[in-house]
């Protein structure tokens, strides 16, 4: 049998362990899931100059959309930059993914294009188009059929991942694309038409910071500070213009005076934006998540019940500056 003494110093041996591995996961940098993406680009610079420490926020970079979200599902990642799409595709699975900002509302980012030698969209039936198998990309498709009164028994489909998608227009796979910055302007620089963009589906396709819900409850701090650092990222880009697109240039491997047409296909909120989209009194950001339900219902790409409302984290403290803390 054990002794008192002996049983006391084994629990005090525990509990030591216990709390030392404690304040090693609270230490532990917030692991932050995205793919390449001008609206992603303001943490990137970030980094670059110092706003973003690496001991705290470590970027995980994939190479589709699929790849983010399966992180996201096994617990990989802390939180991701994804469109409302993917979000709601995870909360149809029954997952709770908890908004808590609003990176980039898509104005001509995402496109549909078409070979050179296909000038107009009526020229697309019979054609094969390639997409990527997510929400968002299909319903782009959706949508640009939609608008130019085809239906999807018009086209052929083919899937391909995101990084497959230049390669795949360049070697003639496909006679169509849908697909989004910075491809798009490498392959319209190569005679590619753009036959659809997301100006024609307005705050449809819109990009924002989730995080897992256990993560967000115990550490609310960390992501109140990316979420100022976000902004403090956005405020030097407006000073420094010129710094911010050669840092640009580097990711998304375009050259320096292609930046400001890829960033004009992006309404970035600020600050006061950002707290319109989630006003408690009217969340604008609940109506755009009810209509986009709507939309992937109708395509049958989310069947459950999904309560909007529960993915939205309505704590201002997240989107309080640290100089007014």
């Amino acid at each position: 049998m054990l002794s008192l003494k002996y049983l006391i110093n084994f629990l005090l041996i525990v509990t030591f362990f216990i709390a030392c591995s404690n304040e090693k996961t609270s230490s532990e940098p917030l692991r932050l899931g995205n793919t390449v993406w001008p609206g992603y680009e303001p943490f990137y610079l970030g980094k670059e100059v110092g706003i973003i420490n690496s001991d705290e926020v470590r970027f995980v970079e994939y190479t589709s959309t699929s790849q983010v979200l399966n992180a996201f599902r096994h617990g990989q990642i802390d939180a991701a930059a994804l469109t409302l799409y993917d979000v709601l595709l995870l909360a149809d699975e029954g997952l709770s993914p908890k908004v808590v900002l609003i990176l980039d509302v898509s104005h001509g980012g995402d496109v549909l294009l078409s070979q050179e030698s296909i000038t107009h969209f009526q020229a697309l039936k019979g054609k094969t188009i390639g997409v990527e198998k997510s929400a968002m990309g299909l319903q782009v498709l959706a949508r640009a059929l939609e608008v130019n009164h085809m239906q999807a028994n018009d086209i052929k489909i083919r899937t391909f991942e995101g990084y497959e998608h230049e390669q795949a227009f360049k070697n003639q796979d496909i006679d169509a694309l849908v697909t989004y910055e910075p491809i798009r302007s490498k392959l319209l620089q190569n005679g590619a038409h753009e036959l659809f963009t997301s100006k024609e589906m307005p705050n449809e396709i819109v990009d924002v910071l989730i995080v897992r819900e256990e993560y967000l409850k115990t550490h609310l701090k960390p992501i109140a500070e990316l979420i100022d650092k976000w902004y403090r990222s956005l405020a030097y880009y407006q000073q420094h213009p010129k710094k911010s697109h050669k840092i640009f240039t580097r990711r998304l491997n375009l050259k320096e005076e292609d930046i400001d047409d890829v960033f004009r296909g992006l309404l970035i909120p600020n600050k006061q934006e950002n707290l319109e989209f989630f006003k408690p009194s009217a969340p604008s950001i609940i109506t755009i998540s009810k209509d986009i339900v709507k939309l992937m219902r109708t395509n049958g790409y989310v069947h459950s019940d999904i309560k909007v409302e529960s993915l939205i984290d309505y704590d201002r403290s997240l989107f309080i500056h640290s100089d007014e803390k």
